[in-house]
């Protein structure tokens, strides 16, 4: 994408929330194909009744390509994925949370904001940081995070790790984007607030907080699954930008 700024602007940033911001850019997520809704015979039918609609392996990833920039029936499709131990509707869940926190649209919204911000100003991103944080509420964020808690099944040794394989079929950018939705939700769990709450949150991993386990609640215990998975895969740049946001 033109203009979009990279993972050494990321590492240049002295500001948490935007090279956070950098980071769901770099997932490359806003390229998603901008589909009609409801497009297809199952998307009718789940928009006219979800519960009539039984999610499946089958036809899970056509619901949510229709659902592709509607953030409540990705929300309904999570509902329906929540609990599942089948890995491929693992996988699709977090496809669904990710779509219903909308974080990339939020992003892609405020695009010339964050491309023309000064890293170096945290003034200059608290409209921003306030605006993203307020939006992303309203789309239940804590919800969409505690539905992925529910869903994704993480090892009760150290470090975090997910238990079966479903993370292989994953893509990096899904993953990254479904760790900044976590962690944007624990400052909403945690009512931290101030100018820059995400920074604050933020500040604390790699120090009081580690992807091995140390001082992590249940919630971020996903967060550190999530980081493990992604920070040693091969050729990552996100995983690379990844450890910047929350060390090793």
């Amino acid at each position: 994408m033109k203009n979009c700024p990279g993972k050494d602007g990321f590492r240049r940033s002295r500001n948490l929330f935007f090279g956070t911001l950098l980071l769901v850019l770099g997932a490359g997520l806003l390229l998603a194909s901008c589909s009609d809704f409801y497009s297809s015979t199952w998307g009718d039918a789940f928009v006219r009744d979800p519960s009539k609609v039984n999610v499946n392996s089958s036809n899970v990833y056509e619901l949510l390509k229709d659902a592709n920039g509607d953030t409540k029936a990705s929300r309904a499709i999570l509902e329906k994925l929540k609990g599942t131990t089948d890995p491929k509707l693992q996988a699709a869940a977090v496809k669904a949370a990710n779509q219903a926190a909308g974080l990339t649209g939020l992003v892609l919204s405020n695009l010339d904001t964050v491309t023309g911000a000064n890293a170096d100003n945290p003034d200059s991103l608290k409209g921003l940081a306030s605006s993203v944080l307020g939006e992303a509420k309203k789309n239940d964020i804590k919800g969409v995070a505690d539905g992925i808690v529910e869903t994704l099944t993480v090892t009760t040794g150290t470090p975090p790790k997910f238990e079966g394989d479903f993370a292989d079929s994953v893509s990096t950018s899904d993953l990254t984007l479904l760790l900044v939705t976590m962690m944007m939700a624990e400052v909403e769990a945690q009512e931290i607030e101030g100018d820059n709450p995400f920074d604050k949150y933020a500040e604390d991993w790699g120090t009081k907080k580690k992807i091995d386990g140390t001082g992590l609640n249940g919630n971020e215990r996903v967060i550190a699954a999530i980081a493990n998975e992604v920070k040693d895969r091969p050729d990552s740049n996100l995983g690379k930008m990844l450890k910047e946001l929350v060390g090793e």
